[in-house]
Protein backbone atom coordinates (compact mmCIF):
# COMPACT_ATOMS: atom_id res chain seq x y z
CA UNK A 1 0.00 0.00 0.00
CA UNK A 2 1.40 3.65 -0.81
CA UNK A 3 1.37 6.22 1.62
CA UNK A 4 -0.66 8.72 1.05
CA UNK A 5 1.40 10.84 0.00
CA UNK A 6 2.15 9.16 -3.31
CA UNK A 7 -1.39 9.30 -3.84
CA UNK A 8 -2.09 13.16 -3.46
CA UNK A 9 -0.23 14.66 -6.54
CA UNK A 10 -3.26 15.59 -8.28
CA UNK A 11 -3.17 18.48 -6.43
CA UNK A 12 -0.64 20.68 -8.40
CA UNK A 13 -2.86 20.31 -10.98
CA UNK A 14 -5.83 22.07 -9.65
CA UNK A 15 -4.17 24.85 -7.95
CA UNK A 16 -4.47 26.43 -12.01
CA UNK A 17 -7.33 28.26 -13.32
CA UNK A 18 -5.40 27.73 -16.64
CA UNK A 19 -4.06 24.31 -16.26
CA UNK A 20 -7.02 21.32 -16.37
CA UNK A 21 -4.75 18.82 -17.48
CA UNK A 22 -5.47 15.06 -16.41
CA UNK A 23 -2.76 13.54 -14.40
CA UNK A 24 -2.16 11.19 -17.12
CA UNK A 25 -1.73 13.42 -19.98
CA UNK A 26 1.33 14.38 -18.92
CA UNK A 27 4.43 12.40 -19.30
CA UNK A 28 6.76 14.28 -16.81
CA UNK A 29 4.31 14.22 -13.67
CA UNK A 30 3.91 10.42 -14.60
CA UNK A 31 7.57 9.50 -15.08
CA UNK A 32 7.77 11.58 -11.20
CA UNK A 33 4.91 9.23 -10.20
CA UNK A 34 6.54 6.39 -11.18
CA UNK A 35 10.12 7.65 -9.90
CA UNK A 36 8.48 8.46 -6.52
CA UNK A 37 6.99 4.72 -6.33
CA UNK A 38 10.38 2.76 -7.14
CA UNK A 39 12.10 5.13 -3.99
CA UNK A 40 9.56 3.62 -1.93
CA UNK A 41 9.53 0.00 -2.77
CA UNK A 42 13.62 -0.25 -2.70
CA UNK A 43 13.70 1.78 0.90
CA UNK A 44 14.74 -0.97 2.64
CA UNK A 45 17.11 -2.49 -0.15
CA UNK A 46 18.73 1.05 -0.82
CA UNK A 47 19.56 1.23 2.81
CA UNK A 48 21.10 -2.16 3.39
CA UNK A 49 23.04 -1.22 0.08
CA UNK A 50 24.28 1.96 1.39
CA UNK A 51 25.43 0.22 4.92
CA UNK A 52 27.20 -2.20 2.62
CA UNK A 53 29.18 0.67 0.66
CA UNK A 54 29.91 2.96 3.70
CA UNK A 55 31.34 -0.20 5.58
CA UNK A 56 33.64 -0.67 2.76
CA UNK A 57 34.44 2.56 1.70
CA UNK A 58 35.82 3.21 5.92
CA UNK A 59 37.49 -0.35 5.87
CA UNK A 60 39.31 0.56 3.01
CA UNK A 61 40.04 4.13 4.16
CA UNK A 62 40.94 3.32 8.09
CA UNK A 63 43.51 0.60 6.46
CA UNK A 64 45.06 2.47 4.29
CA UNK A 65 43.61 0.90 0.72
CA UNK A 66 42.03 -2.29 0.02
CA UNK A 67 45.63 -3.60 -0.50
CA UNK A 68 46.93 -3.11 2.89
CA UNK A 69 43.64 -3.77 4.14
CA UNK A 70 44.18 -7.27 2.69
CA UNK A 71 47.46 -7.57 4.16
CA UNK A 72 45.68 -6.52 7.82
CA UNK A 73 43.31 -9.20 7.16
CA UNK A 74 46.24 -11.91 6.62
CA UNK A 75 48.48 -10.64 9.88
CA UNK A 76 45.60 -10.15 11.45
CA UNK A 77 45.65 -6.52 12.45
CA UNK A 78 42.20 -5.13 10.54
CA UNK A 79 40.52 -2.10 11.60
CA UNK A 80 36.92 -3.07 11.71
CA UNK A 81 35.47 0.85 10.82
CA UNK A 82 32.43 1.83 13.62
CA UNK A 83 29.61 3.83 12.33
CA UNK A 84 28.67 6.56 14.23
CA UNK A 85 32.31 6.89 15.28
CA UNK A 86 34.16 10.04 15.09
CA UNK A 87 36.24 8.67 11.89
CA UNK A 88 33.44 6.60 10.27
CA UNK A 89 32.94 9.13 7.36
CA UNK A 90 29.46 8.96 5.00
CA UNK A 91 29.45 8.26 1.04
CA UNK A 92 29.33 11.95 1.00
CA UNK A 93 32.25 12.33 2.86
CA UNK A 94 34.55 9.55 0.64
CA UNK A 95 33.29 11.54 -2.15
CA UNK A 96 34.61 15.11 -1.09
CA UNK A 97 37.73 14.62 0.86
CA UNK A 98 38.46 18.53 1.89
CA UNK A 99 38.25 18.55 5.90
CA UNK A 100 40.15 22.75 6.15
CA UNK A 101 38.56 26.00 5.55
CA UNK A 102 39.75 27.91 2.42
CA UNK A 103 43.13 28.91 4.40
CA UNK A 104 43.28 32.63 2.46
CA UNK A 105 39.73 33.33 3.04
CA UNK A 106 39.70 32.27 6.42
CA UNK A 107 42.73 34.30 7.61
CA UNK A 108 41.22 37.71 6.23
CA UNK A 109 38.10 36.52 8.33
CA UNK A 110 40.02 36.03 11.54
CA UNK A 111 42.52 38.85 11.03
CA UNK A 112 40.00 41.34 10.89
CA UNK A 113 39.26 43.56 14.05
CA UNK A 114 35.89 43.98 13.36
CA UNK A 115 34.30 40.76 11.27
CA UNK A 116 31.19 42.76 10.78
CA UNK A 117 32.42 45.13 8.22
CA UNK A 118 32.57 41.88 6.16
CA UNK A 119 30.27 42.27 3.09
CA UNK A 120 27.37 38.59 3.04
CA UNK A 121 28.87 38.06 -0.77
CA UNK A 122 32.73 37.51 0.55
CA UNK A 123 33.90 34.19 -0.57
CA UNK A 124 34.81 33.35 3.57
CA UNK A 125 31.17 33.12 3.99
CA UNK A 126 30.82 31.04 0.33
CA UNK A 127 33.11 28.72 1.42
CA UNK A 128 31.99 28.08 5.12
CA UNK A 129 28.60 27.59 4.18
CA UNK A 130 29.42 25.18 1.04
CA UNK A 131 31.84 23.11 3.61
CA UNK A 132 29.20 23.25 6.36
CA UNK A 133 26.24 22.04 3.97
CA UNK A 134 28.59 19.17 3.18
CA UNK A 135 30.24 17.69 6.93
CA UNK A 136 26.34 18.13 7.94
CA UNK A 137 26.09 15.09 6.08
CA UNK A 138 28.38 13.59 8.66
CA UNK A 139 27.46 11.91 12.62
CA UNK A 140 27.88 14.26 15.26
CA UNK A 141 31.29 13.00 15.97
CA UNK A 142 32.85 14.05 12.66
CA UNK A 143 30.91 17.30 12.51
CA UNK A 144 32.32 17.93 16.24
CA UNK A 145 35.89 17.26 15.46
CA UNK A 146 35.59 18.81 12.14
CA UNK A 147 34.08 22.13 13.36
CA UNK A 148 36.34 22.34 16.76
CA UNK A 149 39.46 21.16 15.60
CA UNK A 150 40.25 21.79 11.48
CA UNK A 151 38.30 25.27 11.82
CA UNK A 152 38.87 26.21 14.93
CA UNK A 153 35.39 27.03 15.96
CA UNK A 154 32.75 26.55 18.17
CA UNK A 155 30.42 23.42 17.50
CA UNK A 156 26.71 24.18 19.47
CA UNK A 157 25.01 21.13 18.65
CA UNK A 158 23.76 18.34 16.18
CA UNK A 159 19.85 18.08 15.43
CA UNK A 160 17.99 15.33 14.52
CA UNK A 161 14.62 16.83 13.91
CA UNK A 162 11.20 15.39 13.99
CA UNK A 163 8.70 14.70 10.64
CA UNK A 164 5.33 14.09 12.23
CA UNK A 165 3.90 12.70 8.96
CA UNK A 166 6.68 9.98 8.31
CA UNK A 167 6.56 9.80 12.40
CA UNK A 168 10.34 9.17 13.17
CA UNK A 169 13.66 11.85 12.74
CA UNK A 170 14.37 12.63 9.44
CA UNK A 171 15.88 15.97 8.99
CA UNK A 172 18.89 16.86 9.80
CA UNK A 173 21.24 20.72 10.88
CA UNK A 174 23.95 21.71 12.59
CA UNK A 175 24.65 24.98 14.75
CA UNK A 176 28.05 26.38 15.37
CA UNK A 177 29.78 29.64 16.03
CA UNK A 178 33.09 31.25 14.92
CA UNK A 179 33.95 31.86 18.27
CA UNK A 180 32.87 30.32 21.61
CA UNK A 181 32.67 33.66 23.57
CA UNK A 182 31.13 37.41 21.53
CA UNK A 183 30.74 35.27 18.23
CA UNK A 184 30.14 37.59 15.36
CA UNK A 185 28.89 34.33 13.35
CA UNK A 186 26.10 31.60 13.70
CA UNK A 187 25.45 29.19 10.84
CA UNK A 188 22.80 27.05 10.18
CA UNK A 189 23.30 24.20 8.16
CA UNK A 190 20.53 21.72 6.63
CA UNK A 191 21.75 18.43 5.58
CA UNK A 192 21.01 17.41 1.86
CA UNK A 193 19.52 14.33 0.15
CA UNK A 194 21.35 11.24 1.54
CA UNK A 195 22.75 9.01 -1.45
CA UNK A 196 20.93 5.99 0.76
CA UNK A 197 17.77 7.64 1.78
CA UNK A 198 14.53 6.45 -0.02
CA UNK A 199 12.25 9.25 2.03
CA UNK A 200 14.84 11.92 1.18
CA UNK A 201 13.93 11.44 -2.67
CA UNK A 202 10.13 11.32 -2.24
CA UNK A 203 10.07 14.08 -0.62
CA UNK A 204 12.44 15.79 -3.62
CA UNK A 205 9.89 14.29 -6.03
CA UNK A 206 7.00 14.88 -4.55
CA UNK A 207 5.63 17.65 -6.72
CA UNK A 208 2.33 18.00 -4.46
CA UNK A 209 2.21 21.88 -2.67
CA UNK A 210 0.47 23.77 0.10
CA UNK A 211 -1.54 27.20 -0.58
CA UNK A 212 0.08 28.69 2.75
CA UNK A 213 -1.46 32.46 3.12
CA UNK A 214 0.82 35.36 2.83
CA UNK A 215 3.47 32.85 1.05
CA UNK A 216 1.85 31.34 -2.14
CA UNK A 217 2.17 27.98 -2.78
CA UNK A 218 4.80 25.69 -1.22
CA UNK A 219 6.37 22.33 -2.08
CA UNK A 220 4.20 20.45 0.88
CA UNK A 221 7.28 18.09 1.66
CA UNK A 222 9.78 20.76 2.72
CA UNK A 223 6.97 22.26 4.82
CA UNK A 224 6.69 19.01 6.59
CA UNK A 225 10.47 18.43 7.11
CA UNK A 226 10.27 21.53 8.93
CA UNK A 227 7.62 20.78 11.08
CA UNK A 228 4.74 22.70 10.00
CA UNK A 229 2.38 20.64 8.38
CA UNK A 230 1.10 17.42 7.74
CA UNK A 231 -1.07 15.72 4.92
CA UNK A 232 -2.58 13.43 7.30
CA UNK A 233 -3.82 16.08 9.17
CA UNK A 234 -7.56 17.41 8.37
CA UNK A 235 -6.79 21.91 9.26
CA UNK A 236 -3.73 22.49 7.40
CA UNK A 237 -4.10 25.87 8.02
CA UNK A 238 -3.99 25.71 11.76
CA UNK A 239 -1.59 23.14 12.51
CA UNK A 240 1.09 23.90 14.56
CA UNK A 241 3.92 22.62 16.93
CA UNK A 242 5.07 25.12 19.21
CA UNK A 243 4.72 23.04 22.16
CA UNK A 244 7.04 20.19 21.09
CA UNK A 245 6.80 16.66 22.63
CA UNK A 246 11.14 16.61 24.09
CA UNK A 247 11.48 13.15 22.42
CA UNK A 248 9.88 14.55 19.08
CA UNK A 249 11.67 18.37 18.73
CA UNK A 250 10.94 19.71 15.40
CA UNK A 251 13.32 21.54 12.80
CA UNK A 252 11.61 24.85 12.69
CA UNK A 253 10.59 25.78 16.00
CA UNK A 254 13.61 24.06 17.39
CA UNK A 255 16.28 26.28 15.46
CA UNK A 256 14.11 29.09 15.96
CA UNK A 257 14.67 28.62 19.86
CA UNK A 258 18.41 27.73 20.14
CA UNK A 259 19.24 30.95 17.73
CA UNK A 260 17.02 32.99 20.08
CA UNK A 261 19.31 32.13 22.77
CA UNK A 262 22.60 32.45 21.04
CA UNK A 263 21.65 35.83 20.24
CA UNK A 264 20.80 36.45 23.49
CA UNK A 265 24.64 35.52 24.54
CA UNK A 266 26.92 36.65 21.27
CA UNK A 267 24.68 40.63 21.02
CA UNK A 268 26.90 41.25 17.85
CA UNK A 269 26.33 37.93 15.87
CA UNK A 270 24.88 37.50 13.05
CA UNK A 271 23.63 34.20 11.13
CA UNK A 272 23.66 32.36 7.75
CA UNK A 273 21.13 29.88 6.80
CA UNK A 274 22.48 27.13 4.05
CA UNK A 275 22.56 24.00 3.23
CA UNK A 276 23.27 21.63 -0.05
CA UNK A 277 20.10 20.05 -2.57
CA UNK A 278 17.20 19.47 -0.22
CA UNK A 279 19.38 21.04 2.23
CA UNK A 280 19.13 24.40 0.51
CA UNK A 281 15.38 24.02 0.01
CA UNK A 282 14.77 23.65 3.79
CA UNK A 283 17.30 26.50 4.33
CA UNK A 284 14.93 28.64 1.95
CA UNK A 285 11.92 27.34 3.17
CA UNK A 286 12.73 28.39 7.39
CA UNK A 287 14.35 31.72 6.21
CA UNK A 288 10.53 32.30 4.56
CA UNK A 289 8.51 31.04 7.56
CA UNK A 290 10.71 33.80 9.52
CA UNK A 291 9.27 36.20 7.32
CA UNK A 292 5.77 34.91 7.56
CA UNK A 293 5.99 34.29 11.45
CA UNK A 294 7.47 37.91 11.71
CA UNK A 295 10.32 36.87 14.42
CA UNK A 296 11.76 40.41 13.57
CA UNK A 297 14.23 39.76 16.53
CA UNK A 298 15.75 37.05 14.56
CA UNK A 299 15.17 38.35 11.28
CA UNK A 300 17.56 41.61 11.82
CA UNK A 301 20.07 39.03 12.48
CA UNK A 302 20.00 37.48 9.42
CA UNK A 303 22.99 38.18 7.25
CA UNK A 304 22.79 36.16 4.50
CA UNK A 305 20.74 32.26 2.53
CA UNK A 306 23.74 30.41 0.99
CA UNK A 307 21.92 27.16 -1.09
CA UNK A 308 24.17 25.06 -3.24
CA UNK A 309 22.19 22.97 -5.80
CA UNK A 310 18.97 24.06 -4.15
CA UNK A 311 15.63 22.60 -5.65
CA UNK A 312 12.56 25.24 -6.62
CA UNK A 313 10.61 25.52 -3.79
CA UNK A 314 7.60 27.65 -4.31
CA UNK A 315 5.57 29.60 -7.05
CA UNK A 316 5.42 32.67 -8.56
CA UNK A 317 3.98 34.29 -5.67
CA UNK A 318 6.31 32.43 -3.35
CA UNK A 319 9.34 34.00 -5.79
CA UNK A 320 7.74 37.51 -5.58
CA UNK A 321 7.37 37.15 -1.64
CA UNK A 322 10.61 36.01 -0.75
CA UNK A 323 12.78 38.96 -3.66
CA UNK A 324 10.68 41.98 -1.77
CA UNK A 325 12.24 40.05 1.49
CA UNK A 326 16.06 38.94 1.03
CA UNK A 327 17.00 40.75 -2.20
CA UNK A 328 15.93 44.78 -0.96
CA UNK A 329 17.39 46.93 0.39
CA UNK A 330 20.71 44.81 -1.13
CA UNK A 331 20.93 41.16 -2.00
CA UNK A 332 20.74 38.25 1.31
CA UNK A 333 20.65 35.69 -0.93
CA UNK A 334 23.53 33.23 -2.74
CA UNK A 335 21.80 30.44 -4.92
CA UNK A 336 24.63 28.72 -6.60
CA UNK A 337 24.33 26.30 -9.68
CA UNK A 338 26.82 24.14 -11.11
CA UNK A 339 26.94 23.13 -14.36
CA UNK A 340 24.71 20.47 -15.77
CA UNK A 341 22.82 19.88 -11.90
CA UNK A 342 19.82 18.08 -12.30
CA UNK A 343 18.55 19.15 -8.89
CA UNK A 344 18.22 23.14 -9.07
CA UNK A 345 15.98 22.40 -12.55
CA UNK A 346 13.57 20.30 -10.70
CA UNK A 347 10.49 20.84 -9.81
CA UNK A 348 9.96 22.12 -12.81
CA UNK A 349 9.11 25.29 -14.02
CA UNK A 350 6.13 25.17 -16.75
CA UNK A 351 2.42 25.60 -16.41
CA UNK A 352 2.21 22.12 -15.27
CA UNK A 353 4.08 22.22 -11.90
CA UNK A 354 4.49 26.02 -11.90
CA UNK A 355 7.21 25.89 -9.66
CA UNK A 356 9.75 29.06 -9.96
CA UNK A 357 12.94 30.33 -8.56
CA UNK A 358 13.81 33.94 -6.87
CA UNK A 359 16.76 36.19 -6.95
CA UNK A 360 19.79 35.81 -9.08
CA UNK A 361 21.45 32.51 -10.04
CA UNK A 362 24.83 32.45 -9.45
CA UNK A 363 25.84 29.90 -12.26
CA UNK A 364 28.90 28.23 -12.41
CA UNK A 365 30.11 26.23 -16.05
CA UNK A 366 31.93 23.07 -16.59
CA UNK A 367 35.13 25.64 -16.13
CA UNK A 368 34.05 27.39 -12.69
CA UNK A 369 33.62 30.63 -14.44
CA UNK A 370 30.64 32.30 -12.98
CA UNK A 371 27.65 34.10 -14.67
CA UNK A 372 25.19 36.41 -12.84
CA UNK A 373 21.40 34.98 -14.40
CA UNK A 374 17.88 35.15 -14.27
CA UNK A 375 17.86 31.21 -14.68
CA UNK A 376 20.68 28.63 -15.54
CA UNK A 377 20.70 27.28 -19.15
CA UNK A 378 18.18 24.11 -19.64
CA UNK A 379 15.58 25.31 -16.80
CA UNK A 380 14.09 22.49 -16.99
CA UNK A 381 16.79 19.35 -18.18
CA UNK A 382 15.15 19.54 -21.68
CA UNK A 383 15.88 16.04 -23.61
CA UNK A 384 17.45 18.54 -26.65
CA UNK A 385 20.08 18.51 -24.33
CA UNK A 386 20.16 14.87 -24.15
CA UNK A 387 24.23 15.15 -26.29
CA UNK A 388 25.60 18.26 -24.88
CA UNK A 389 25.56 17.25 -21.25
CA UNK A 390 27.29 14.44 -22.47
CA UNK A 391 29.82 15.79 -23.62
CA UNK A 392 30.15 18.17 -20.92
CA UNK A 393 30.44 14.96 -18.09
CA UNK A 394 33.34 13.81 -20.44
CA UNK A 395 34.81 17.14 -20.20
CA UNK A 396 34.30 17.62 -15.94
CA UNK A 397 35.81 13.94 -15.87
CA UNK A 398 39.02 15.06 -17.40
CA UNK A 399 38.92 18.48 -15.72
CA UNK A 400 39.07 16.48 -12.59
CA UNK A 401 41.71 14.44 -13.48
CA UNK A 402 44.17 17.68 -13.94
CA UNK A 403 42.45 20.39 -11.84
CA UNK A 404 45.08 19.33 -9.04
CA UNK A 405 48.22 20.05 -11.89
CA UNK A 406 46.46 23.66 -13.04
CA UNK A 407 45.51 24.84 -9.35
CA UNK A 408 47.20 23.17 -6.49
CA UNK A 409 46.56 19.76 -4.40
CA UNK A 410 43.34 20.98 -2.76
CA UNK A 411 41.92 20.62 -6.10
CA UNK A 412 42.70 16.72 -6.25
CA UNK A 413 39.98 14.15 -6.37
CA UNK A 414 39.09 11.10 -4.41
CA UNK A 415 39.12 8.19 -6.72
CA UNK A 416 35.41 7.91 -5.66
CA UNK A 417 35.16 11.41 -7.10
CA UNK A 418 36.37 10.11 -10.15
CA UNK A 419 34.13 7.14 -10.58
CA UNK A 420 31.13 9.44 -9.92
CA UNK A 421 31.93 11.94 -12.63
CA UNK A 422 32.07 8.46 -15.21
CA UNK A 423 29.20 7.61 -13.56
CA UNK A 424 27.27 10.93 -14.62
CA UNK A 425 28.24 10.72 -18.15
CA UNK A 426 25.32 7.49 -18.05
CA UNK A 427 23.06 10.36 -15.77
CA UNK A 428 24.51 13.69 -17.05
CA UNK A 429 23.05 15.96 -13.81
CA UNK A 430 23.60 13.84 -11.40
CA UNK A 431 27.57 13.93 -10.88
CA UNK A 432 27.35 17.84 -11.11
CA UNK A 433 25.34 17.60 -8.11
CA UNK A 434 28.35 16.45 -6.33
CA UNK A 435 29.09 19.53 -3.12
CA UNK A 436 33.14 18.70 -5.08
CA UNK A 437 31.72 20.95 -7.57
CA UNK A 438 30.41 23.48 -5.29
CA UNK A 439 33.25 23.72 -3.09
CA UNK A 440 35.32 23.94 -6.69
CA UNK A 441 33.55 26.87 -7.44
CA UNK A 442 33.59 28.93 -4.36
CA UNK A 443 37.28 28.35 -3.86
CA UNK A 444 37.58 28.77 -8.08
CA UNK A 445 34.73 31.88 -8.44
CA UNK A 446 35.50 35.74 -7.74
CA UNK A 447 36.21 36.71 -4.38
CA UNK A 448 32.79 38.46 -4.10
CA UNK A 449 29.78 37.28 -4.98
CA UNK A 450 27.16 40.00 -5.94
CA UNK A 451 23.60 38.46 -7.21
CA UNK A 452 21.34 40.80 -9.16
CA UNK A 453 18.23 40.62 -10.34
CA UNK A 454 19.34 41.11 -13.83
CA UNK A 455 21.76 39.24 -16.39
CA UNK A 456 24.69 41.78 -16.60
CA UNK A 457 25.16 43.53 -19.64
CA UNK A 458 28.59 42.31 -20.32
Amino acid sequence: MLPQRLLSIPKVTECSESVRLPLNDNWKMKGTLILMKIAKYIEGPLAALGILIEFHLNLFSENGGWLKALINLLNGSLKIPKRGSETFLSFIGHLEGRSELHESDSNDYLNMNDSKTIEAGNRFFADISAMASTVVYENELVVRKRISEHWKMHFVEFFNFWDDYLQKKSTQAIVFCDKEVDANLIVIAFRGTQPFEADDYITDLDFSWYDYPKLGKVHFGFLEALGLANRSKDEQSSYKLEKQEPDKPVAYYGLCEKLKGLLQVHKNAKFIVTGHSLGGALAVMFSAMLFVREEETLLEKLMAIYTFGQPRVGDTVFADFMNTKVNQPIPRYFRIVFSNDIVPRIPFENNIFMYKHFGACLYYNSFYSEKNLVESPNRNFSVLYFIPTRLIAIWEVLQSLALQYRKGKEFKETKLSVIFRLFGILVPGVSAHSPVNYINAVRLGPPTLKPTLRIPEN
